[in-house]
This record gives structure tokens, C-alpha cells and sequence, in this order.
């Protein structure tokens, strides 16, 4: 854990691998929208359970809140780099905490 906070593997737009966001205290797991996650300021990203895919994490997550959000706006100073497992102990549910109904982002809507 100490060395993923020291040493993070930085984000470059464009990388298909999930991201680590700060959210308060916390750190938190998200996934990039695709075709999004290139813009110099602000990309759309989606919160998921640090320990998706695992079947028991969607539930979990779920109660937590953190399969209810949708897409969601995130500066890209909030994004610490790539995920890595040892950012799992620092989230809100590692903590047993749901997640804060504000968490910082806007929603991200989309026209379809």
C-alpha cells in the first residue's frame, strides 16, 4: 500500500486500465468512459468496488453505493494514477463505509 502511494504507475489519457480517485480521505477504484478520457481537465468515470470483478464485490458495492452513480465528471487532479491492489485498503469500503452521497463529481449525461 505504502509503495503504490509513493510510487503510483501514472495515468495517461487514453489507458484502458482502471484508475485510482481521490475522494475525501478515501481512495477510490473507477473505470474510464471510453471515447472520454482524454480531456485535459475533466473525464467521465464511473466508481466501482475495489474488488469487482469478484461476484460477491457486485453485491457489496451495491450496498455501499457504489453501482447507483452513473457516469460522473472527475477532474483529472483528483486521479492519483493507475489502480493499483494496494489502493484497495484505502477505500470507503475497506473502511465499511458507504460511499458520501456527494462525492465531488457532477454527473457526466450523455445524448444517446
Amino acid at each position: 500500500m505504502l509503495t503504490a502511494l509513493r510510487d503510483p504507475q501514472p495515468w495517461t489519457p487514453g489507458g484502458a486500465q482502471d484508475i485510482a480517485v481521490r475522494i475525501g480521505p478515501f481512495v477510490e477504484r473507477a473505470h474510464t468512459r471510453p471515447g472520454d478520457d482524454h480531456g485535459p481537465g475533466m473525464i467521465a468515470v464511473a466508481l466501482v468496488h475495489p474488488d469487482t470483478p469478484h461476484a460477491a464485490a457486485y453485491l457489496h458495492g451495491r450496498q455501499l453505493g457504489y453501482t447507483e452513480r452513473g457516469w460522473l465528471r472527475c477532474e483529472t487532479t483528483a486521479i492519483l494514477g493507475f489502480w493499483q491492489p494496494g489502493y484497495a485498503m484505502l477505500t470507503h469500503a475497506a473502511a465499511g463505509l458507504p460511499l458520501p452521497d456527494d462525492v465531488g463529481m457532477e454527473p457526466a449525461h450523455y445524448a444517446l
